[in-house]
C-alpha cells in the first residue's frame, strides 16, 4: 500500500525546461556535470541475529515526493524507489505508475529551491501479524533541499525499528548442598494474552520511528505466540558453579503495546485474562536414588510427556515500546517452579517421528494434567513454593547492549 502522493502539477510543469536537453547536460558532456540522486540508508543499532541492521539489510522501498529527470531529459514525478544493497553502495529501480526504469535519476538543473521528502521502509503500510511473519520492521523519513545547481549530496535516511523484541533465557539456581536439585527441559515458550496483530503506518515526519497500533478488532482468541526453544531436548541442570550462566531459549518480535501483567494470584483456575509467560516443559529432580520426573505428574503422564507451566510476569512490567529489546531471564529453583497452565492449550509428547513436535489431536490434556491441577503450584517435595523469579533487562536497538537497564525487580 503506497503513501499518498502529492503531485504538485504546477511544480512539475516548471521542471519541464529543467529536464530538457538545453538545460540538462548530456551524459557525455563531462563527469559530475549531472547530479544523480543518491540515497544512503542507515539502520541504527548493533548486529544481532534476526534483527535488521545496516550490515544485513538488502532491500528498501523509498517513496519520494519530488520531481527528477531521466538521462534523456524526461520527467519522473513522485517515484517509488526499490533500493538494493550492493555492499559498498545502493542501486535502485524506480516506478511512478507511468514511468519505470533503472536508476540513476537526476536532480533537475535550474530548478527553484525546493524540499524533497523521502519515506523509507522495509514493509509497506498495512496489517502486521507477528505470529506468522516474525520479521523486524524498520522505517524512516528524510528531507533534502536542492537549489537547482549545487550537489545536495546523498540523502541519508535513518531507519529505526518499529517493533519490539522479546528474548527468553532460563537457568536453574541452587547450591550443592540442596537435597533436591532441579533439571528442566523447555521445549517451547509462549506469550499468552498479548496482541500480535497491528497496523503499520509509514513514517512521515523526521522524528517518527514507525508506528504500530493494535487493531481495534483484534481477536482475543488469537493473542498467543508460541516459539520452539533452541534448547529443546536438553535438560538445563541446576548450576552450582556459575550463578550467572543462562541457556538461551529463543527470541520473538512483538507489537509494541501496553499490557496488564499477571502476577501469581492471577494465574489461578478460571482467571487467565492477563498477560503471562508459559513454557512447555518437563521437570526432573536429582537426588541420591535417581532422577524421577516431577512434572507433568498426572495419572497418565509418562517420561515422554511434556505440559505447559504458567509463569507470572515481573511486577511493574506494563508493556513494550518500539525499538526496545526485552530479555526475560527465568530463574528456576526447587522452590520456584511456576504453576500448571490452563488445559485448553495442547499437551505434547516427545515423538521422534515428528520434528515439529506438533500436538496430537487425539491426546486429551486431562490424560497428562488433570483439570483440578490447573492453577496449582508445581512444588518439589518438602519445599515451600513461590513464583519463579523473572528478571527483565531492556536494551535499546539504537544504542546497543551497553545502554541496558533493568526494568524491574524479580516478582518473588
Amino acid at each position: 500500500m503506497k503513501a499518498t502522493k502529492y503531485l504538485m502539477m504546477a511544480a512539475a510543469a516548471m521542471m519541464i525546461a529543467a529536464c530538457s536537453s538545453n538545460e540538462l547536460d548530456s551524459a557525455a558532456s563531462g563527469a559530475d556535470s549531472m547530479i544523480a540522486l543518491d540515497i544512503m540508508p542507515m539502520v541504527q543499532g548493533q548486529t544481532r541475529a534476526e534483527q535488521i541492521t545496516t550490515a544485513n539489510i538488502d532491500v528498501i522501498t523509498v517513496e519520494v515526493n519530488g520531481t527528477f529527470c531521466k538521462v534523456n531529459g524526461d520527467i519522473v514525478t513522485n517515484p517509488v524507489l526499490a533500493l538494493t544493497n550492493n555492499g559498498s553502495s545502493w542501486t535502485y529501480t524506480y516506478d511512478n505508475g507511468t514511468v519505470s526504469g533503472t536508476g540513476p535519476l537526476y536532480w533537475p538543473k535550474g530548478a527553484t529551491t525546493t524540499d524533497v521528502t523521502f519515506s523509507a521502509y522495509t514493509r509497506a503500510a498495512g496489517a502486521v501479524d507477528e505470529s506468522t511473519e516474525q520479521t523486524d520492521i524498520v522505517g524512516g523519513w528524510a528531507t533534502k533541499t536542492f537549489n537547482g545547481k549545487d550537489n545536495p549530496g546523498a540523502v541519508a535516511i535513518e531507519l529505526k525499528h518499529a517493533v519490539s523484541k522479546m528474548q527468553f533465557k532460563a537457568r536453574v539456581v541452587g547450591e550443592t548442598a540442596d537435597p533436591v536439585k532441579v533439571k528442566i527441559d523447555i521445549r517451547e515458550v509462549a506469550i499468552r494474552q498479548m496482541g500480535y496483530a497491528a497496523t503499520y503506518a509509514i513514517p512521515t515526519a523526521t522524528e517518527a520511528k514507525g508506528v504500530l497500533t493494535l487493531a481495534t478488532n483484534a481477536d482475543p482468541a488469537k493473542k498467543d505466540i508460541v516459539i520452539e526453544s533452541s534448547s529443546k531436548g536438553t535438560f538445563i541442570a541446576q548450576n552450582t558453579s556459575d550463578a550467572s550462566a543462562t541457556t538461551n531459549l529463543g527470541s520473538i518480535f512483538m507489537v509494541p503495546q501496553t499490557i496488564a501483567a499477571a502476577d501469581k494470584q492471577d494465574l489461578t483456575a478460571g482467571t487467565w485474562t492477563k498477560s503471562y509467560i508459559s513454557i512447555l516443559a518437563q521437570i526432573r529432580i536429582e537426588q541420591s536414588d535417581g532422577e524421577p520426573r516431577l512434572f507433568p505428574a498426572g495419572p497418565n503422564a509418562t517420561d515422554a510427556s511434556y505440559a505447559w507451566i504458567a509463569l507470572p510476569l515481573p511486577e511493574g512490567f506494563t508493556g513494550m515500546q518500539p525499538h526496545k529489546k526485552y530479555v526475560f531471564t527465568l530463574n528456576f529453583s526447587a522452590d520456584a517452579l511456576g504453576k500448571v497452565d490452563r488445559n485448553q492449550y495442547p499437551t505434547y509428547t516427545d515423538d521422534d517421528d515428528d520434528p515439529e513436535n506438533d500436538p496430537d489431536p487425539e491426546v486429551d490434556p486431562d490424560d497428562i494434567v488433570p483439570d483440578e491441577d490447573e492453577g496449582k503450584d508445581i512444588a518439589a517435595p518438602d519445599f515451600i513454593t513461590k513464583p519463579v523469579s523473572i528478571t527483565v533487562n531492556v536494551y535499546d536497538f539504537e544504542n546497543g547492549d551497553d545502554d541496558n537497564k533493568e526494568l524491574n525487580m524479580p516478582n518473588s
